[in-house]
C-alpha cells in the first residue's frame, strides 16, 4: 500500500486488489451509485482497482482510497 498523503485523522492510499471487498459496499450500493447507470457487480470493481492502478503506472496518480480515523505513524 502507497500512503499518498496522511494527517492526524486522514490518509489517501493507492487502491490495492485486497481493497475489492470494502469497496465492493460502496460500489455496489444502489443509493451512492444513483448517478451511474447501475451499481458495480464484483468484477466491475476488481476493474475499476486495476482502471485506477493503470492510472498510478501511466500518469503519477489516480483515484486513491480515502480512510478516517488513523492516527499518523499508527
Amino acid at each position: 500500500m502507497k500512503v499518498v498523503l496522511e494527517t492526524r485523522r486522514l490518509r489517501l492510499q493507492e487502491l490495492e486488489p485486497t481493497d475489492v471487498e470494502n469497496l465492493s459496499e460502496i460500489l455496489g450500493d444502489p443509493v451512492a451509485m444513483r448517478y451511474y447507470p447501475a451499481p458495480f457487480g464484483h468484477e466491475q470493481v476488481v476493474s475499476w482497482i486495476a482502471w485506477a492502478r493503470d492510472s498510478y503506472r501511466d500518469n503519477g496518480f489516480g483515484l486513491w482510497a480515502v480512510i478516517r480515523g488513523r492516527m499518523a505513524g499508527s
